[in-house]
Order: structure tokens, then sequence, then C-alpha cells
């Protein structure tokens, strides 16, 4: 089932959140943030989602929004970036067929971006979300629609 517009938690295959870091460390080298997998509970609403379809794009295309920075991929990993970046970085939300909310997060091979997609780090840490070529499996996220 594809998504619809709205706002979303969106949970890892071991049910971690996956969001922005809680506390972000400002000495950070320009606008970006890490997007990690809480192994921590954290409050709801710095973990909300704003999911945006792209108008006329294609199925299952949508902008991701954390606490307003849409998220990009940068060096192998996946980033809230401050800075308006026009157009917005755009993701193929694949529903899996047969598991009720739960899907891949892809983007194929662009002129401007490579292909891949959002893999959890193993373990029990907080880590930050991969980003690999197409030939490693993603992973699994489940979202959890919570407004429209």
């Amino acid at each position: 089932m594809s998504l619809k517009r709205g706002k979303y938690l969106i949970f890892d295959e071991r049910g971690n959140l996956i969001s922005r870091l809680l506390y972000e460390d400002k000495s950070f080298a320009g606008p970006k943030v890490p997007i990690v997998k809480h192994v921590r509970p954290i409050p709801p609403d710095p973990a909300t989602w704003t999911v945006e379809p792209l108008i006329g794009g294609k199925p299952n295309t949508y902008v991701l929004s954390n606490r307003d920075a849409a998220t990009d991929e940068s060096n192998g990993l996946v980033w809230a970036n401050g800075d308006s970046i026009l157009p917005p970085p755009s993701w193929i939300i694949f529903p899996l067929p047969g598991k009720h909310n739960r899907y891949y997060i892809t983007r194929e091979d662009d002129s401007e971006r490579p292909g891949g997609s959002w893999v959890v780090p193993e373990g029990d840490e907080q880590a930050q979300i991969k980003f690999f070529s197409p030939s490693v499996r993603p992973s699994e996220f489940q979202f959890v629609h919570i407004l429209d």
C-alpha cells in the first residue's frame, strides 16, 4: 500500500525509532545532521517524519523530512540537511507484499545522485543509517501514520 501525505513514525525491524539525533552536536561542520536508529526510547515529537508524495513523479516517490530537514545521502550515510535543497531529494518507498506497513527506502541512480537503499547497522548501539548500493539487501522499515 502506498503512503499518503502526512506525519509518521518510522521504526526499523527491531522496533527502534529512526530519526535525527535527539541532542544534536552544534559543532558539526555544516548543516547535515545524522539520521540514526535510537535504541533507547525517545519522545515522539522529535521522531516525527513528514512524508510528502511527489506530484507528477514516479509511483511511491516521496520527500522524507525529519524536524523540517529533508533527508539525503552523502558518503554512504543518511543525513537530514538543514539547508534547503531544491528540488529536495526524493526516495522510493517500496511497499513489501504481504507485510502491512512495511517498506524499503531506496533511490534509483540518476545523473545527480547514486542509487541504493537505507540499511540499519546491526548491534545494540545508536548508529547512523547507512546508504548502500543496490547489491546490498535493504532494511525493512515500518511506517506508522500518526497525523494527516
